[in-house]
């Protein structure tokens, strides 16, 4: 049996299981009938965050937008630029039938453009993410909130880097189940809470909601939200009194989590508080997730650890619900980390065991492998890492400790070892790893040995697609942008660097023409001129589009070789 002699329905089926890039150009590029099939199909998912600028145009070239469900548009790094060039050829209206939109990264001025059309009402899931340095201005504001009120969103997610989407109006939205926000105030949280009688997951990003029991106290009977079931506060800095003020008010939550910077930890860290709060507000509490750092300095000897994590020893916390804890204090950093396990953050600081004190709830410590399957993203200073290197060569289980990674951020602050390439390799899964930062002290007594360490450790992280070199010392001049470049291999699509010159910018363009992305920073006591690069491009008739901002040039190129 071929492909050509299944029914439309299992042709259609398979399509729904691949990737935008080999429907258009493999799939269809079989045969004429195949080609006729995708033209036909009206389920695309597209989601362009990956993708070269060459694939990027031919595709928009073959899309029927009647056709599309689902759009994602980035000018994050990997695609800078893409949402204005998609819509130099398309119209939002043209997609009558679309039910998701995403726009990640969008310029405000994009974003105005977008908005003052006629975006369909079939949208149910719509998703905005404003480029960091952006803040909404008031008419887009009012713009969004006239849009809100007429579609029936069940999923939206407002990003920006300001409390400035405080001055919006909030909408009554009865459909609304899901809601991603950043910067809430208090008086914002309980408008939306009032406002979205059906919501059901909330999650709320670099949450600091000011003096929240000053305004709660204002209302005579503070209402409850017994809708909400789900509650997500990320990058929070609320103290104890401030947390247990706002949760009080959404009795029915079943999922909790919390990642946590607070001014106070010695409040927050504490898990009898935790059990008598839960026990008596949040009877219906299923599944509670944390990761508490203290913000300012602390000393704790081995004693105090194990004090603090007493608390969460209790029935309540063993037996009752299942929730077990961890802290661990880094000394040289005088620093605590108290988080349930497994981890609930992606992103994680990894230290070795010698240079930490660290106590479970469990009597029976789990597994390292366990307590570390949610972490996508590690940063580790090399320092620290040869301290392992040393403690626990023998120790090293036969499992990776780290076997979901995608991201590894390394500084680079001393001379490598061959052992400590060695040591990565069996904590990490290299092979599941996008992208690698590295923050390099470029010292000139040991820049070649550095150099020759990471390519060594890009070769066995041979599925890497993003590489950035940022290096932070004083030591910048020495560099030789020919020797960086030499460490690039072919299968880096992304490339991110800090520079001095124009002149370090010509190398890159000399000896990497594979490049689908390049993202420039500039020095920190320096601007750079990103006009005359943009000039030497133009100059080298390149295909691209890009965006900039005071220190930093981000490019999309488009492919001279073929697709």
């Amino acid at each position: 049996m071929s492909l050509l002699t299944l029914p439309v329905e299992i042709l259609y089926h398979i399509i729904d299981y691949l990737d935008i890039s080999t429907i258009f150009l493999s799939f269809s590029n079989v045969c004429t009938y195949l080609r006729i099939i995708s033209k036909t199909y009206n389920h695309y998912q597209l989601d362009f965050r990956s993708i070269s600028k060459t694939k990027f145009h031919y595709i928009c070239q073959l899309i029927q937008p009647e056709n599309i469900l689902s759009l994602t548009l980035s000018d994050e790094n990997k695609t800078p630029g893409e949402i204005r060039l998609f819509f130099s050829s398309f119209n939002i209206d043209q997609f009558t039938r679309l039910l998701s939109l995403t726009l990640l990264e969008i310029d405000e001025d994009d974003l105005n453009k977008i908005l003052h059309e006629n975006i369909t009402s079939t949208i149910t899931s719509l998703v905005i993410n404003w480029r960091e340095s952006h803040c909404p201005s008031q008419t887009t504001l009012t713009i969004l909130s006239s849009i809100l009120n007429r579609l029936k969103l069940r999923k939206l997610e407002l990003k920006t880097g300001s409390y400035a989407i405080e001055e919006m109006l909030w909408p009554v939205q009865y459909t609304l189940e899901h809601l991603i926000l950043m910067y809430v105030t208090q008086k914002q949280y309980c408008t939306i809470l009032r406002e979205t009688p059906n919501l059901k997951t909330l999650t709320l990003n670099h949450c600091s909601m000011h003096k929240i029991d000053e305004y709660i106290i204002t209302l005579s009977d503070p209402i409850l939200y017994e809708q909400l079931t789900s509650l997500i506060l990320t990058d929070s800095r609320m103290m104890m009194n401030e947390l247990t003020s706002v949760l009080s008010l959404t009795p029915s939550l079943n999922y909790l989590k919390i990642i946590s910077l607070p001014d106070s930890f010695n409040t927050i860290s504490d898990g009898s508080q935790w059990e008598q709060f839960i026990s008596t507000n949040l009877p219906l509490l299923h599944k509670f997730e944390f990761f508490f750092t203290n913000m300012y300095n602390v000393y704790y000897e081995s004693t105090d650890v194990q004090l603090l994590i007493s608390r969460f020893q209790t029935r309540f916390w063993l037996e009752e619900k299942h929730w077990y804890v961890v802290c661990d204090y880094i000394d040289y950093l005088n620093q605590t980390m108290l988080y349930t396990i497994p981890l609930c953050s992606t992103d994680f600081t990894y230290e070795c065991q010698a240079n930490k004190i660290s106590y479970s709830s469990l009597l029976t410590m789990e597994t390292d492998t366990i307590i570390t399957e949610n972490v996508r993203a590690i940063n580790l200073t090399l320092t620290k890492l040869m301290a392992g290197v040393a403690t626990m060569k023998n120790e090293l289980s036969n499992q990776y400790l780290f076997r979901n990674l995608t991201r590894l951020t390394i500084d680079v602050d001393q001379e490598w070892s061959k052992e400590c390439v060695e040591f990565l390799s069996k904590i990490i899964d290299l092979s599941r790893l996008d992208k690698i930062t590295f923050n390099p002290d470029l010292n000139p007594n040991s820049i070649h040995n550095t150099l020759n360490n990471i390519h060594i450790l890009m070769k066995l992280a041979y599925n890497l697609s993003t590489l950035a070199i940022h290096p932070y010392s004083s030591y910048n001049d020495i560099i030789n942008m020919e020797i960086i470049c030499s460490m690039i291999s072919h299968h880096i699509k992304y490339l991110e660097l800090t520079i001095r010159d124009i002149n370090s910018m010509k190398v890159i363009l000399d000896h990497h023409e594979h490049l689908w992305s390049l993202t420039l920073l500039a020095s920190s006591d320096r601007s750079t001129p990103w006009s005359d690069f943009i000039d030497e491009l133009i100059y080298r008739k390149k295909d691209f589009v890009y965006w900039q901002s005071y220190y930093s040039l981000h490019i999309w190129f488009g492919q001279t070789r073929k697709y």
